[in-house]
């Protein structure tokens, strides 16, 4: 296997690692902001947007709840309440980056053992194929009959 061809070979493999964590942060995305903050995300509105995220939030709207009894349910939530639900999403987010990058770490780590291993047995099997071809040319050497050159033809002329 020349050296492009593992060139190539790596370059896929980390296109598809690429392509699968896009893969993954997009149906996260998707799973965490649902369709309607997708559609924000589109449109650009950021607050809207955060504030979206924010009420998705299990531990945002219970922090929520404690901050603003159910009688003050019409008022605006407190920037402090927010932020703090905002540091939670953000937590967690980095939480959930750290263990994406480190499945892809895992998973280059993998690929990079895997071709080291199929070089180093390519390198054997060209060593091996090396032997064998010399071994056959000096058998062929040792077994090849020397014809002498004729001094003297004489034909039959009966035939």
């Amino acid at each position: 296997m020349s050296l492009d061809v593992l060139l190539a070979d790596q370059h896929n493999s980390h296109v598809q690692l690429v392509k699968k964590e896009t893969d993954l942060q997009m149906m996260n995305a998707v799973k965490e902001l649902g369709p309607g903050g997708v559609e924000l995300l589109k449109g650009g509105n950021i607050k809207d947007l955060t504030r979206h995220i924010l009420l998705q939030s299990d531990s945002a709207r219970k922090l929520l709840a404690e901050t603003f009894p159910a009688s003050s349910a019409g008022t605006q939530p407190k920037a402090s309440s927010l932020r703090a639900a905002g540091a939670e999403s953000l937590r967690r987010q980095r939480k959930v980056d750290q263990a994406v990058q480190q499945k892809v770490a895992q998973e280059t780590e993998a690929l990079r053992k895997q071709i080291r291993e199929e070089a180093a047995q390519r390198r054997q099997l060209q060593d091996e194929l090396r032997a064998r071809r010399a071994a056959e040319n000096d058998h062929r050497q040792q077994a090849s009959v020397r014809v002498r050159s004729c001094t003297r033809f004489e034909t039959n002329p009966d035939f």
